[in-house]
């Protein structure tokens, strides 16, 4: 038996960026949701405030916050993206090679499209290339409940990202991409209101929380329906064609499903309903595009079983044997030959297999030479 038969399946050193795929996501979500709540709510809302202008100095100091949120979450965004990338193309399957080749692709045009000042159409056809590619990695894996929720937000982005692809048309082109746009509304909020399926438990805090935040949703939809529905559309992309109560139990699914993953610790789909939720389905920027990619990988990282932190030198990840007997099984080694180990507990066993041969051995030749001690 060779040392790495004996031994087990060693431990690899992570590869770079290992550890930051941890926590990158994190922090841009984190500093997404701020970006959105400062500079897309806040200050689109308080300059409409009644004497909010004697406040000035509190404005802009609450408005550099929201700039620096968005800087921060626009340069990490793009190391995220090729940090998933780079795990995807590692993981060799062929949904995890075209979702790579999807957020690829995204990058590339995205480079392109500044650099030779392209028009939208082709950042959407791009767009929806992407999505299609990363559609199998993020629609995949082995939960089916979770499987309706994930292809419910992966349509609802492809269905929006081709309102804007291609060259312009002439004349149906108005009529086609409100029809698209509504089919996307629709499938997005039925992806939000479906998004519980995403949990495993059901805590009661977390329901509590929803239901507040559905409660306050509906209670502003009511109070200023205009107001609230520009914010939607400018934010999220959604034109708010759907009952209000539709919305507010959107909200509230979304906000129980983050609580309840954070509950459970599975930060990875908690993130990518976050990255989700703060980029919207609007193509209104390539940042916010970027957040959705980002967030759809994640959530079909998720789905494959990758919630694990730890991982091999092929960025997957490694079960460690964390039982104090299989680390002292492992420690316990004893070289036999050059490039060949023997576990201690496999030579005890030949001991004393080799003491009881010679036991038995001594026992036969004394009752043959004393016949009447075995009568």
């Amino acid at each position: 038996m060779s040392a790495q038969r004996a031994l087990g399946p060693p431990i690899m050193h992570r590869p770079l960026g290992a550890d930051m795929l941890r926590w990158l996501p994190s922090v841009v979500a984190l500093a997404a949701v701020l970006e959105m709540v400062v500079l897309r709510v806040f200050t689109r809302t308080a300059i409409h405030i009644p004497g909010f202008s004697r406040l000035r100095s509190v404005y802009v100091t609450i408005s550099e916050t929201g700039r620096v949120a968005f800087y921060v979450a626009a340069v990490l965004l793009i190391a995220t993206l090729v940090l998933l990338v780079s795990y995807l193309a590692r993981r060799g399957s062929f949904a995890s090679l075209a979702g790579a080749a999807g957020i690829a692709t995204f990058l590339s045009a995205a480079v392109i499209a500044r650099l030779r000042d392209a028009d939208g159409s082709f950042l959407g056809m791009a767009t929806v290339v992407a999505v299609l590619l990363l559609g199998p990695w993020a629609c995949g894996g082995s939960s089916r409940r979770s499987r309706i929720v994930r292809t419910l937000l992966v349509t609802a982005f492809l269905v929006a990202a081709m309102t804007s692809a291609g060259q312009p048309a002439p004349i149906d082109l108005s009529a086609r991409r409100a029809w698209l746009a509504l089919a996307a509304e629709m499938l997005a909020i039925l992806g939000a209101i479906a998004a519980p399926l995403l949990a495993r438990t059901r805590s009661r805090s977390a329901l509590v929380w929803g239901a507040a935040i559905g409660v306050l949703v509906f209670a502003t939809l009511i109070a200023n329906p205009w107001t609230v529905k520009i914010l939607l559309l400018w934010n999220l992309g959604l034109a708010g064609y759907l009952p209000s109560v539709l919305y507010a139990s959107a909200a509230g699914a979304l906000t129980w499903t983050v609580i309840s993953l954070f509950s459970e610790r599975r930060m990875t789909s908690a993130v990518g309903i976050l990255l989700l939720f703060a980029g919207g389905i609007g193509l209104h920027s390539t940042y916010q595009t970027g957040l959705v990619l980002a967030g759809l990988a994640l959530l079909g990282t998720e789905a494959h079983g990758e919630e694990a932190p730890t991982w091999d030198g092929e960025m997957q990840p490694h079960r460690r044997d964390t039982h104090v007997g299989d680390i002292g099984r492992r420690a316990r080694t004893v070289p036999a030959t050059v490039g060949r180990a023997l576990p201690i507990g496999v030579l005890e066993d030949r001991r004393s297999d080799r003491q009881s041969h010679r036991q038995g051995s001594a026992r036969a030749s004394v009752n043959h030479q004393h016949p009447s001690r075995t009568r």
